[in-house]
């Protein structure tokens, strides 16, 4: 799956089968963040992703439609507020939903995300700004949060 999160709330959520490359990337981004940007942020936004592979690929950034983007490395979860969104839908997964089936599954996800508000998305966000000067401080090792 691929989500997004925002002061403004979440974006849609993208369930897809198979694993992500480059190309579907770039069709998640068209078909789930476009979308969203041109709605709740008409005069700009900045995408904020990890340096995974496919985000940073020759095809990835020739075809930028127009996103600025900030990096940081791969599941950082200090570092990322998204990665604790994943840590948290996990959760919810394996102690609410408890799937048995790829439908429950993608149900559960469809379920949790419905849920996820425009606060929510801030207590995510804000977390990240709060820990990054530990993180730092801590030579960019785990800190107690």
């Amino acid at each position: 799956m691929w989500g997004g999160i925002s002061y403004q709330g979440p974006t849609r959520c993208c369930v897809f089968t198979g694993i992500m490359d480059s190309i579907s990337y770039q069709q998640i981004l068209k078909d789930c963040l476009l979308p969203f940007t041109a709605r709740r942020y008409p005069n700009g936004f900045r995408l904020y992703q990890d340096n995974d592979a496919k985000h940073k690929s020759k095809s990835t950034t020739d075809k930028d439609n127009g996103v600025s983007t900030m990096s940081t490395p791969p599941s950082s979860p200090y570092l990322n507020p998204i990665e604790n969104v994943w840590a948290t839908l996990k959760d919810h997964l394996k102690r609410k939903v408890k799937p048995k089936t790829k439908v429950e599954l993608v149900n559960g996800i469809k379920d949790f995300w419905g849920n996820l508000t425009a606060v929510n998305c801030a207590k995510y966000i804000d977390h990240s700004h709060r820990v990054l000067p530990h993180v730092v401080l801590n030579d960019c090792g785990p800190t107690n949060f």
